[in-house]
């Protein structure tokens, strides 16, 4: 058996129109003894992870589920090992930078609240 991390991405629907649309890309650790069984299991998690909520005034908020984006293999599990890479571009790297900065930032906001 292998473990793999497969990143499953949802959409999400609101009954509000909006100019942008919202996506939401989870990891998942799986367990599988090859690619295609690890693949199928990664479906299955976003099917069957589908949801849709009634939040306030009555919307409503589905997560419609997309695909299986991205799926890879862990060769170890061990302290500081890669579990997944992604490279991305963006125009506004300045911008793209500072999100993650307060993204950090908030991180040991979190960290320390426990």
């Amino acid at each position: 058996m292998n473990w793999y991390v497969a990143r499953i991405v949802f959409k999400i629907v609101t009954s509000k129109t909006a100019e942008l649309e919202q996506y939401d890309e989870t990891l998942r650790i799986i367990m599988a003894s090859s690619l295609e069984e690890a693949i199928l299991k990664a479906r299955t998690i976003g099917i069957q992870e589908e949801d849709q909520h009634e939040v306030k005034n009555n919307k409503n908020v589905k997560w419609e589920f997309v695909n299986v984006a991205d799926i890879c293999c862990i060769q170890s599990l061990q302290d500081g090992v890669e579990i997944y890479s992604s490279v991305s571009e963006h125009k506004q790297d300045e911008h793209y930078e500072s999100i993650i900065h307060a993204k950090a930032e908030s991180l040991h906001y979190l960290a320390a609240a426990q």
